[in-house]
């Protein structure tokens, strides 16, 4: 079992971060069991402990030859065919290769967008051996607001690429957090429906909002997919993203199976997440598995990564779809893949307890790192590949400061991060998974 270290700040050195919290433990609590209540108290710990506490911050490739090494220790040892994704079966979906060449799209997002576009065919290591990707043009690199994504084209594999950023700043952060459940939009899912009485659940309003935000408008991911398929009459898509990423390829790919009707798109072929975490309630998360087809939907979870389980315990009814089987990685640095019975499967990530799920292996996906540093390989390599997705505290930049392309974020801005460490980590502390 993979576990990680707690440094010694510990729960003890929490407890006077959490006294604010307390007053709101009697009605956040309510309904809960003990074994809830713990592991919602380590929950926030680990999350404080990874944003906060300098030396925790988890295994992660620090240099351009760190990152080849890493790359060719785990993933780099599967053989690469260049998968035609028109010739791909449902069952076929879950092959290695397209599993590790989605997770490599995924990544592609937290650079910046010359970067990104420089991982095109990019051939690396002692053998010269090529990515996952191989060749490919970003036809769209969008932010709105403070969300991104980015769309790919491969011509040779014959198949679009649509893959939204996860947590890059402040603003986003707070997606995260707004965790509210609130009515699906009929908008976004119309005709949504279930195998059940017809309750389709509630949705995580902060995913569900930046859902709405990405799908409209002619930045919208839909109008960018209309372009790519108008260039490219009769090619397929899939949807892809890491951690909030996940979250919105999961809901973003729901809405365009749903609306095919309206947007004369095509629904995706596949939808794959990395860390993703849950959308909504169960029968809400059923729902839009089904919309998409539960065997398209590869979900994969990295060992011991806390946030595909964060909002587990909250008494609500919160959970993955049931429908769709887990695809979980036990060893977060070599490349070994285990095809779980639907979403709490005993012998998978729901097999380790809450006390040993940790944020160190959230980018790591046997071997392959998930984060900006990927792009240290490319022809147009990172300037600054020390700014990292999730492992250093959310930027504090405006993140309507950002250019429309591009969407690299900042190096930490120590004074800052500091200043908002004290003012509002006792809110952020108690109000993470306790509130709000």
């Amino acid at each position: 079992m993979i576990t990680s270290m707690k440094t010694p700040v510990g729960l003890l050195g929490l407890l006077p971060l959490l006294f604010p919290g307390l007053l709101l433990l009697p009605r956040e609590t309510e309904g809960l069991n003990i074994k809830e209540t713990f592991c919602n108290v380590l929950n926030t710990e680990e999350t404080f402990q990874h944003f906060i506490v300098p030396w925790d911050k988890g295994p992660k490739p620090k240099s351009q030859q760190e990152e080849l090494d890493a790359y060719y220790a785990g993933p780099g040892t599967i053989p690469l065919t260049g998968i035609v994704m028109k010739n791909v079966t449902d069952a076929q979906l879950h092959d290695n290769e397209l599993i590790l060449r989605h997770i490599s799209y995924s990544a592609l997002t937290y650079c910046s967008s010359e970067s990104a576009a420089g991982m095109s065919g990019v051939v690396a290591g002692p053998k010269r051996l090529p990515l996952a990707m191989g060749t490919f043009e970003m036809t769209h690199n969008v932010t709105v607001d403070d969300l991104a994504y980015d769309v790919f084209v491969n011509t040779a594999q014959n198949y679009a690429i649509l893959a939204f950023r996860g947590t890059a700043n402040v603003a986003n952060a707070k997606r995260d957090l707004d965790k509210e459940l609130v009515t699906p939009d009929p908008a976004l899912y119309p005709g949504l429906s279930t195998s059940g009485s017809g309750d389709v659940g509630k949705a995580h309003k902060g995913f569900q909002e930046s859902t709405q935000i990405l799908q409209n408008g002619t930045l919208g991911y839909t109008h960018a997919l209309q372009e790519v398929m108008a260039a490219h009459p009769g090619m397929e898509y899939i949807v892809t993203g890491h951690s909030l990423g996940g979250a919105l390829a999961f809901t973003a790919g729901a809405n365009l199976a749903l609306t095919t009707q309206f947007t004369q798109l095509p629904a995706p072929r596949a939808v794959y997440t990395y860390g993703q975490p849950e959308v909504g309630q169960t029968t809400l998360a059923n729902a839009l598995a089904k919309a998409i087809g539960p065997s398209r939907v590869i979900r994969v979870v990295s060992s011991d990564d806390v946030v595909p389980h964060m909002l587990d315990n909250k008494g609500d009814g919160v959970r993955h779809a049931e429908n769709v089987n887990e695809t979980w990685m036990p060893d977060p640095m070599h490349w070994k893949v285990v095809e779980c019975q639907g979403s709490q499967d005993s012998n998978c990530s729901s097999s380790i307890s809450c006390s040993d799920r940790s944020w160190d292996h959230h980018s790591w996906y046997g071997g392959f790192w998930a984060g900006r540093r990927f792009c240290t390989l490319s022809t147009v390599p990172e300037v600054n590949d020390q700014a990292e997705n999730l492992d250093q505290p959310p930027s504090a930049q405006d993140p309507h400061a950002t250019k429309a392309t591009s969407h690299a974020d900042a190096s930490p801005n120590v004074p800052v991060l500091l200043e908002w460490g004290v003012v509002s980590l006792c809110s952020f502390a108690a109000l993470m998974y306790l509130g709000a």
